[in-house]
């Protein structure tokens, strides 16, 4: 028999290996729970207004100056990348695409093996990377503690 229930708290739907026998100390429990879950909502927001204020400085989104960043330290493949930022494949892809369409950054060849692509900076790009580096946005120092 499976002990995994659906239960239903403020409107929002938690998976939790609590039997409605401990409902009792299931309800004792949520409010620690659903503090933890506005915490996770109090990040988003402030990572959406950094990435906000990324934009308003730069015209570009956070992940494109985190790849700029990268590239500036040394020419990169897409896999690389994307291992590097902790982004997919396909979304690695468009945020190069974009990069490539505001002339910020090129391809080209690796010197050992052609079949590589590589990520460079244009001209432009090392002066974006530069204005990126020395960004008037404020991103706060966070310590992240994790449970267990």
């Amino acid at each position: 028999m499976n002990n995994l229930r659906l239960l239903n708290y403020g409107g929002i739907r938690i998976a939790a290996k609590t039997l409605y026998i401990c409902k009792n100390n299931w309800l004792k429990k949520a409010p620690l729970i659903m503090q933890n879950f506005c915490k996770l909502k109090d990040l988003y927001k402030l990572i959406q207004e950094i990435e906000n204020s990324i934009q308003e400085a730069h015209g570009l989104s956070g992940n494109e100056c985190m790849t700029l960043c990268s590239l500036s330290k040394c020419c990169l493949s897409a896999g690389e990348l994307s291992d590097l930022l902790s982004q997919s494949k396909s979304r690695m892809s468009k945020i190069l695409a974009g990069l490539e369409k505001k002339n910020l950054i090129e391809r080209s060849f690796d010197k050992v093996d052609k079949r590589k692509t590589q990520f460079i900076l244009t001209s432009k790009g090392m002066e974006k990377a530069k204005e990126v580096e020395n960004s008037p946005v404020i991103i706060p120092d966070m310590e992240i503690k994790l449970n267990g």
